[in-house]
């Protein structure tokens, strides 16, 4: 089982390019995770690289998206039809 989340980490991904992949990744011993479009705009949200347009979920302009079962280090992919979106994110983990 995961202990309390203990650290908050704030992170601003800026989407400079519209529909151009970007990569992030999340602080060591991330447990919970929460995302949201900062501006107007939809953020698509890939688990791996080279997204082919299918395997991705969407957070809406005006939703966020809230993970409270992450055990592993992860790297995710973002992506936006609107140049010069960002991606707010805040990451909870545990101490090492």
């Amino acid at each position: 089982m995961l202990g309390r989340p203990g650290k908050v980490t704030m992170l601003n991904l800026v989407l400079t390019d519209a529909n151009t992949e970007y990569s992030f990744s999340l602080p060591q011993n991330t447990t919970h995770l929460t995302m949201q479009p900062r501006g107007a705009g939809s953020v698509k949200i890939y688990l791996s690289p080279g997204g082919d347009g299918s395997n991705y979920f969407t957070i809406k302009t005006g939703g966020c998206y809230f993970d409270t079962n992450i055990s592993a280090n992860q790297t995710m992919y973002a992506q936006t039809p609107n140049a010069g979106e960002t991606l707010e994110i805040m990451a909870w983990s545990i101490p090492a």
